[in-house]
């Protein structure tokens, strides 16, 4: 993150803001643009938070698809960066899925297992502010997922499957896309 500080605080949302703290690939924009339209930039474009739910056993690809998420301007909430010793897990996974407002599951064979994963999508499933913003990721290489093995209500859903992609990093862009779609 690096600061930006504005001149002109009247011409943000309500006034408030001087200084905003800007993930880097939002600062190299504001780099490319002149002051004017880096602002209308901001105006137009909600911030979107994104909760990242997967297995504890799946935390290294997880962190790998939050840094790519990140570097295409989205916010991300991975519990690995959010969560530290001696915090009180539920409530931050609880603060994290009301903070957020998308949510990415990578579906693998662990975390189809996971009671966690379970109800962080049950949530999603049941808030307004993630309507038609709860992407399923299938994350299975060695194509030991079966169909049957998928809850039926994700099925419902665009499953964005990374094996069909030449590079997982493909497939992690084909999810940041759709997020921005939908921001």
């Amino acid at each position: 993150y690096r600061e930006h500080k504005c001149d002109d605080a009247d011409s943000f949302p309500h006034g408030l803001l001087r200084i905003l703290r800007l993930p880097l690939p939002i600062y190299n924009l504001y780099d490319k643009l002149n002051h004017r339209d880096f602002e209308k930039y901001l105006k137009w474009r909600p911030i979107m938070q994104i909760f990242l739910s997967h297995s504890h056993n799946d935390e290294i690809f997880a962190r790998k698809v939050a840094s790519l998420l990140q570097s295409y301007g989205l916010n991300v909430w991975e519990a690995s960066n959010e969560i530290f010793p001696g915090d009180n897990w539920a409530a931050k996974i609880s603060q994290g899925l009301q903070e957020s407002n998308a949510m990415v599951v990578l579906l693998t064979p662990e975390s189809l297992k996971s009671i966690y994963v379970q109800r962080d999508v049950e949530y999603a499933l049941g808030a307004q502010e993630y309507s038609e913003r709860l992407i399923p990721v299938l994350v299975d290489p060695d194509k030991t997922i079966a169909k049957d093995d998928i809850p039926w209500i994700l099925k419902r859903l665009n499953i964005i499957d990374l094996t069909e992609y030449e590079t997982e990093e493909d497939g992690i862009r084909r999810i940041a896309d759709t997020l921005l779609e939908v921001a």
